[in-house]
């Protein structure tokens, strides 16, 4: 803001555009996740990427679309095989160490989504929550 209380718009989009807006919390009580605020022009491009015939025709555009999605979650921690059955109502395979940390990749994000709907509403909903938080601080700082 200059001294006569003219907002510079490009500083202050950019300042809100960089500003990396995360929060953990506990899923059903049985690991934390790291979730990531998108916003509306991130979500568009997202959509419009997956939405591009892919360079080696993997996935339809709907993988590719929770794919994309997978960004809103920037790591867990507590999630293992053992959680993940209990989530899934899946036989873990024998002589695995059910015990073991199961990676945050895009790709086991994407997987969560598909095989957990509970877990991709929870997502969303603790990033719409993040979004709601940005703005109130926008507007915050705008009134300021």
């Amino acid at each position: 803001m200059n001294s006569a209380g003219v907002i510079d718009l490009a500083d202050f989009l950019e300042r809100h555009r960089q500003e990396d807006l995360t929060a953990t919390v506990d899923f059903q009580g049985l690991f934390s996740v790291i979730v990531g605020y998108l916003s509306q022009r991130e979500l568009l491009q997202a959509r419009r990427r997956s939405m591009r015939p892919s360079d080696n025709g993997a996935g339809d555009p709907q993988e590719r679309f929770l794919l994309e999605l997978a960004g809103l979650v920037r790591g867990w921690q507590g999630l293992n095989l053992e959680v993940l059955c209990g989530l899934t109502n899946v036989q873990a395979p024998e002589g695995v160490d059910a015990s073991a940390a199961i990676p945050c990749t895009p790709a086991n994000v994407a997987a969560m989504f598909n095989e957990v709907p509970a877990f991709f509403e929870f997502v969303l909903a603790k990033a719409s929550d993040l979004a709601a938080l940005r703005r109130a601080r926008a507007e915050e700082e705008l009134k300021n």
